[in-house]
């Protein structure tokens, strides 16, 4: 047994690690309020990092909730010899989620992919170096999915909505991103005020 680990130890940088362990250790973590609810994230890199700031800006700041449980993300840059550049509508086009059970998957094509565990809530997964060329659409797609699914889970929603009142009366726009809400709201407020 000493001899398989002397052999190990002074040829690690020779055995193959096709499971990225080598990559996947932890070295930066990042902590998020979101709406009350605690998460973090964990990395490998300071760029993925970054992409919780992204992400928590997007977010109300609001006072944390009192034994709120914890939502773990794991998320790892693995290196890849691809130079090919990103193009965001290709990347677009790729994106899915699906879901059974407590179990789901959030794949961004080639460029990465997240798996879920909601009985822990906690994601693991990966991004390659091309999407955090546009780190706005990798924390929308990777971080902000799996923070909207896991709030859907305790249950919270978020509307993407446009909203107008006037004399104590609301009125919700709720639409699609570019289905035309604000541009809606907005020449509801100029009828209203012609």
């Amino acid at each position: 047994m000493n001899r398989y680990q002397h052999l190990i130890a002074h040829n690690l940088d020779r055995i193959p690690d096709g499971g990225h362990r080598r990559e996947t250790l932890v070295t930066h973590e990042q902590r998020l309020n979101i709406l009350g609810y605690p998460f973090v994230v964990r990395s490998n890199s300071a760029e993925v990092i970054a992409l919780a700031d992204i992400t928590q800006r997007r977010f109300s700041d609001t006072a944390p909730l009192a034994d709120a449980p914890e939502a773990v993300i794991e998320l790892f840059l693995l290196d890849n010899d691809r130079n090919e550049p990103l193009d965001l509508l290709l990347l677009e086009g790729q994106i899915q989620n699906v879901a059974r059970g407590d179990s789901g998957l959030i794949t961004l094509g080639r460029w990465g992919g997240l798996s879920t565990d909601w009985n822990r809530n906690a994601a693991f997964g990966f991004i390659l170096p091309q999407l955090l060329q546009h780190p706005a659409v990798a924390s929308r797609h990777v971080l902000d999915s799996f923070i909207l699914l896991s709030l859907l889970r305790r249950p919270i929603g978020m509307l993407h909505a446009s909203g107008l009142v006037k004399d104590g009366h609301a009125v919700l726009l709720i639409g699609a991103h570019g289905a035309g809400k604000s541009t809606t709201a907005l020449r509801l407020m100029r009828q209203v005020t012609d």
